[in-house]
């Protein structure tokens, strides 16, 4: 028994089978429908849907067959898919070389007869057959062959639908995968928060945050609510609420204008009113006000405060005892008797800067403690030489461990070159324009090479004699806060990608059911703003008959924060209703509590329509086919009973009705044939020049005979064109049929020929009742059927379907002009024969 051939691309054709997940899957009712219709049309008690798989063939379906795969080598359809364009049949293996030993035929299952259609894809694919078996020999006749090409093509559309809802079902489990990344990079920033918040209470440095431009307190330390004489009850309050002295105060008006500009501002010797106890206190302190900035905006200000009130005061007595001094000095020539006193009041002066400078000393050093406890480092960069100096902890941060003090150079050394040169003019500008300097940037420490973000500050400041020729500052490392924020920016910006480049129509909820993001897909579908989306909606573009079920299905799942799926019609920005396919799933923040829903929509509006068109089509030609079966099998059955009785009078009323029953039902197949042929491209044409008035006053004898209507005649007698006279004979007897069916109270039809440019117009007009304008477009369409009030009428709906078929492949044109009450005229257009043309 020789194998069958291995196609020349087996390796693709199993990718493209494996492709649909369909091997080894649970029955399914669709496919058995299908096994199940190809047995009883080819009148076989076997009927499979066969998958080829590398060593063995499965069936996907196996009606009259227990058993649900055989070994590749024994498969009549590994034979077949080597031929995808062809249908195999095997009439008898016994005496067939590849099939005579084959135990498919030698043993129990005892094969006489094979016929098996490939299952093409949409890739030229050949994935198995649709195959027919039986035990006695027999020959399938070209209706039953052309019926099982049909169900091969319904395989094909089923394993196409079952890959796209298994594909959509991918991409819902890639849209919760995106989903519970961004609940862990949530989690990340609130951990992140929460380290903030703990390091600021742990802070000895006095430090507040203020979050919106009303200046809510955010977070306050012991040390600032100390400082401030409050209590921890002003946090979550405006600050003017909190403490209503600060209004129209420098420090107020300070921390308003870095709100609005982001630019940070160091205040020094700031004179502050405070309200401690009920007692109003006058000071001055030392401010850092930094602002907090996320996505390009200010969100908000870290404020860093320290009290240096007695220095102040110490160095105001300092300068006011000096200007005595000078006014002393002044008055010495006039005033020689006060000399003593003077030079008394100058030692006093002289004792009290001396304590003034080491009260100043302490009060750096708590200042240096309160740094470092921040751990924050601080440098001195000359602006002439660029001598630098710093502390340890800048040491730490950047990691250097030289013997030697550091560099300007070596600093600025291991900068990255994205950051280099900015951090280089920053630092010129604010040494020659006496402003301030803040950069955020990128820096490799020196002893493992990291990359690291730091923060540096800093500002040109006087000396002890008052010179501003000493630039000074800190830095921080905001590696964590900014990987965070990074880390945060892309998932984000990749779910964003995803989600508008997607077909899918995205939508996220929160926890109140309010809409605050849809993808673009939703813009697109429904034609509104996503201003509007998100403000008002899009509910109330439901289906009628869809809305309260599909409401309840979300309202149900949003009451216990469940998943939900289910089916809805959407109206469009052109007004049509689009079947759209909805799964929900609940999201949940790291603490567990519930935070809305994220929904993605797939569109199925041309599943639903091919469904649709399928049943339609499948209980038409069921229906149709049924009723001159049913008569014939009667015919036949009395037919039988009066074979003895030839002189009998109805045997020739059951011969003439046997005869109609049998017209119709070839009348149906030959319409199914030729809509079958017009898909496949198979239809050929026999054109020849001939007479258009011959052939109208030739046809539809039918009608003739029948004696009712008379068919007039009316144009050009000498008329010709170039065309397949037997084709558009089909033409105008369909036209005429559908004349007799539909308006059947206009006895006279009304056939005419002219000439239009280089083509024949042929026409067939009635006087019955008109056609609904609404109705005009569709009558071409493949199975539509007019219908009437209080009418029925039998047919598949393909007459008119394949009479424009055949007039475009003539290249005319086709068309019908009617007006309600006025009758009906079915046109179409042919080229002219040469002779004509001239």
């Amino acid at each position: 028994m020789p194998a069958a051939p291995i196609p020349e691309n087996e390796q693709e054709r199993l990718a493209a089978l494996h492709s649909y997940h369909i091997l080894d899957s649970m029955e399914e009712k669709d496919f058995d429908e299908l096994t199940e219709l190809a047995s009883v049309i080819c009148g076989t008690p076997i009927a499979l849907i066969s998958l080829v798989d590398k060593d063995r063939q499965w069936f996907k379906s196996h009606k009259g067959l227990s058993e649900t795969e055989t070994a590749r080598e024994y498969s009549f359809c590994a034979h077949a898919i080597n031929s995808p364009n062809d249908l195999l049949i095997v009439e008898n293996p016994k005496e067939d070389p590849r099939f005579a030993d084959n135990p498919l035929v030698t043993g129990p299952t005892n094969i006489n007869f094979y016929a098996g259609i490939p299952l093409v894809d949409d890739d030229g694919f050949a994935l198995g057959s649709l195959c027919v078996i039986d035990q006695e020999r027999k020959k399938l006749t070209d209706q039953q062959i052309n019926a099982l090409r049909m169900l091969g093509w319904q395989v094909i559309d089923k394993l196409r639908l079952r890959r796209q809802n298994a594909e959509l079902q991918v991409m819902n489990e890639q849209l919760k995968d995106a989903q519970q990344k961004v609940n862990i990079l949530n989690a990340i920033l609130t951990e992140s928060e929460n380290r903030l918040k703990t390091f600021i209470d742990q802070s000895p440095a006095a430090t507040i945050v203020f979050r919106g431009s009303n200046l809510l307190i955010e977070v306050a330390n012991q040390p600032m609510l100390q400082l401030l004489g409050k209590s921890a009850d002003i946090i979550g309050k405006s600050l003017l609420t909190a403490m209503p002295e600060l209004e129209g105060q420098a420090a107020y008006d300070m921390l308003v204008e870095i709100y609005q500009t982001g630019k940070p501002v160091y205040g020094y010797d700031t004179p502050v009113t405070l309200v401690r106890n009920g007692v109003e206190e006058n000071g001055f302190y030392d401010f850092t006000y930094t602002p907090i900035i996320e996505d390009g905006k200010v969100t908000g200000i870290i404020d860093i405060a320290v009290d240096v009130t007695e220095q102040v005061l110490a160095r105001k007595k300092a300068e006011q005892l000096n200007a005595d001094l000078q006014t002393a000095n002044d008055d010495l020539a006039a005033k020689n008797e006060e000399l003593a006193l003077a030079n008394h009041e100058l030692d006093v002066s002289r004792g009290n800067r001396e304590q003034l400078y080491s009260q100043l000393q302490e009060n750096e050093e708590a200042q240096r403690l309160t740094v470092e406890a921040a751990h924050i480092g601080t440098w001195q960069i000359d602006p002439e030489t660029k001598a630098l100096t710093y502390n340890k902890i800048l040491a730490d941060i950047f990691g250097y461990k030289g013997a030697t003090l550091m560099t300007y150079d070596q600093a600025i050394a291991q900068v990255t070159e994205a950051h280099r040169e900015l951090i280089v003019k920053e630092i010129e500008k604010a040494i020659s324009d006496g402003g301030d300097y803040d950069i955020t940037y990128q820096q490799q420490r020196f002893d493992n090479g990291r990359i690291i973000w730091l923060r540096s500050m800093g500002k040109i400041m006087p000396d002890t004699q008052g010179l501003y020729n000493v630039f000074r500052g800190v830095v921080m490392d905001v590696t964590p806060q900014m990987e965070a924020q990074n880390n945060i920016l892309e998932s984000e910006e990749r779910f964003r990608t995803m989600a508008e480049g997607s077909k899918i129509l995205i939508a996220v909820s929160d926890e109140t059911s309010k809409a605050n993001y849809f993808s673009k897909a939703w813009t697109d579908m429904t034609g509104r703003p996503l201003a509007d989306l998100i403000e008002f909606g899009w509910t109330d573009l439901l289906h009628p008959e869809d809305r309260n079920r599909y409401l309840k299905i979300y309202l149900d799942a949003f009451r216990d924060k469940i998943e939900f799926n289910g089916d809805f019609r959407i109206r469009d920005k052109n007004g049509d209703y689009r079947w759209l396919l909805a799964n929900g799933q609940p999201r949940f923040r790291p603490d567990g509590t519930f935070a809305g829903y994220i929904a993605s929509c797939a569109d199925i509006t041309e599943q639903k329509d091919a469904e649709r068109r399928k049943d339609d089509f499948i209980s038409i030609a069921s229906h149709e086919l049924k009723t001159p079966i049913t008569a014939l099998k009667g015919a036949v059955q009395l037919l039988s009973r009066l074979k003895d009785k030839p002189d009998s009078p109805m045997l020739p009323k059951m011969i003439d009705q046997a005869a109609k029953s049998t017209n119709k039902v070839t009348t149906l197949i030959d319409d199914l044939l030729n809509a079958t042929r017009m898909n496949e491209g198979q239809m050929t044409l026999n054109k020849t020049n001939f007479s258009v008035a011959e052939l109208l006053d030739g046809c539809c004898t039918h009608v003739r005979l029948e004696g009712k209507y008379q068919l007039v005649f009316e144009g050009d007698r000498d008329l010709e064109v170039f065309a397949d006279e037997q084709r558009v004979d089909q033409v105008i007897v369909n036209f005429v049929n559908n004349a007799v069916k539909y308006a059947s109270e206009s006895t006279e039809i009304f056939l005419k020929a002219e000439r239009e440019g280089d083509h024949a117009k042929i026409s067939v007009r009635d006087t019955g009742p008109g056609i609904p304008k609404e109705k005009l477009e569709h009558l071409f369409d493949r199975y539509y059927r007019a219908d009437h009030t209080g009418s029925q009428y039998s047919g598949l709906g393909l007459g008119l379907y394949i009479s424009a078929e055949i007039v475009k492949r003539h290249g005319g044109e086709i068309g019908v002009d009617s007006h309600l009450g006025q009758g009906s005229t079915f046109w179409f257009t042919l080229p002219l024969s040469a002779s004509e043309k001239i």
